[in-house]
């Protein structure tokens, strides 16, 4: 683990004051660009959807897990806002593409939320705060190796399936028929496809023999 001695800095900068700034900081902008229901839209959907993303592949399947104290079932609590961050931030950065070229937007919003992503777990897996089980990468593997072996599609997904449930929601936005009230459905909706292949996934393991524990 080549950032062992960096562990408590690389909790606090990547886990706390990454989303924490990056979702602030975007609130304001986005609130001025759109309203600030929708920015609390834009902030709060990705969010969700990843808790329960995470909280299924986490904490229900064991798949991966997070080594802080404060973990609940391997499920580090900024989670979703590291997420909420990554996919935000990527948005910002090409919304000039929004209106003319939303394709474009989007896709730049998954390679944007993949090389976020990817750069973070690099330190998380290299300091030992992040395990992913893995035969190809077993704990203590490079970090660089292993954040790309699955990050490059993984995040790619995320990324571009949250953005394309923001997008119809600023459609709705501009037909004047958007409400906070979907983020108590569509995060739900959202979820449901990563979910089901968690829990199929660690069926078929379970059925072969091959589900550990942490």
């Amino acid at each position: 683990m080549p950032f062992k001695k960096f562990k408590t800095l690389i909790e606090i900068i990547f886990l706390w004051i990454f989303p924490i700034v990056t979702l602030v900081s975007l609130y304001g902008e986005f609130a001025k660009l759109f309203s600030p229901s929708m920015s609390i839209f834009m902030l709060l959907f990705p969010a969700l959807t990843m808790y329960l993303v995470v909280g299924t592949g986490a904490g229900y399947c064991k798949f991966w897990y997070f080594t802080t104290s404060y973990s609940i079932q391997g499920v580090t609590p900024s989670i979703g806002f590291i997420y909420s961050a990554t996919i935000n931030l990527s948005a910002y950065l090409v919304l000039p593409f929004l209106q003319e070229y939303p394709l474009i937007f989007i896709g730049l919003v998954g390679i944007g939320t993949a090389i976020f992503a990817i750069f973070i777990d690099i330190f998380l897996l290299g300091s030992g705060l992040f395990y992913l089980k893995s035969k190809a990468h077993p704990l203590g593997s490079n970090p660089l190796k292993h954040a790309i072996s699955y990050g490059y599609w993984f995040f790619t997904v995320v990324g571009i399936w949250n953005i394309i449930g923001i997008y119809l929601t600023y459609q709705l936005f501009l037909k004047g028929q958007f409400s906070l009230l979907l983020l108590f459905v569509l995060p739900i909706l959202f979820a449901l496809p990563f979910m089901i292949y968690f829990i199929k996934k660690r069926n078929t393991l379970k059925r072969l023999g091959l589900v550990y524990g942490k």
